[in-house]
């Protein structure tokens, strides 16, 4: 048994959208004790920063740029797709 089974997915934007994907997981993985969804961007910015204050600028198929600073407080720009703004996006 697996304590806990993180998941990262592309465009989880709402908390909404990530218990949905939670719960529907927890049924496909029996073999872990918890399971978290967390938004991709969150996790480029972690392994840029190790979870230091900091910001991540990603620039690929999409952009968006997501930080943290030393209270723990986030913030992010861009990142919603085609419907809303994808400024240096290739689609």
């Amino acid at each position: 048994m697996v304590d806990l089974a993180i998941f990262r997915l592309p465009d989880l934007d709402t908390t909404r959208a990530q218990r949905f994907f939670e719960e529907n997981l927890r049924q496909s993985v029996p073999w872990a004790k918890e399971v978290m969804v967390i938004p991709d961007f969150v996790v480029a910015y972690y392994a840029v920063t190790l979870g230091a204050p900091g910001v991540a600028v990603i620039a690929g198929i999409g952009s968006i740029a997501y930080g943290r600073n030393s209270k723990g407080l986030s913030a992010r720009a861009g990142g919603w797709g085609w419907f809303g703004s994808d400024e240096g996006s290739a689609i």
